[in-house]
């Protein structure tokens, strides 16, 4: 129920993710990934994230929103992201930053993240399986 609650504090638009592709660089396999991930975004989130491309145009480009996880000293925060696709992506993690500031030993003054799934192997465990939506959701936890 409380997942639910937050769920309704993140803006519509933030639900809604738009997923025209023109006008980007991206190749288009990344294009129609990024495609089906934004879909999915915005009609089955996962609890607590939003996402949507904040320029049409440019899908490499995504603005998120996550809220703080219950039980955590950020519950009831609303923290917004930018993720951005490289032109490797999925083959590469996105560069993720808080814009939100943000106290947490795993966040720098520059908002940037230090998570294994934000790093390519060897240093880290980004794979081409793991899915926005997912890494969105182990960003959030």
């Amino acid at each position: 129920e409380r997942e639910n609650e937050k769920k309704s504090k993140l803006p519509a638009a933030m639900s809604q993710a738009k997923t025209s592709s023109s006008g980007t660089n991206l190749p288009i396999p990344a294009k129609a990934r990024l495609t089906r991930e934004l879909s999915r975004l915005s009609t089955d989130p996962p609890p607590g994230v939003a996402a949507y491309l904040p320029n049409e145009s440019d899908m490499s480009h995504i603005r998120a929103q996550i809220t703080g996880p219950e039980g955590s000293p950020f519950e009831d925060g609303i923290f917004v992201l930018t993720v951005h696709i490289t032109l490797r992506y999925p083959f590469e993690p996105p560069r993720v930053r808080f814009i939100t500031p943000l106290y947490h030993p795993n966040i720098d003054s520059a908002g940037r993240i230090c998570l294994d799934t934000l790093k390519s192997p060897p240093a880290g465990s980004w794979s081409p399986a793991v899915s926005l939506p997912s890494l969105l959701l182990s960003i959030r936890r």
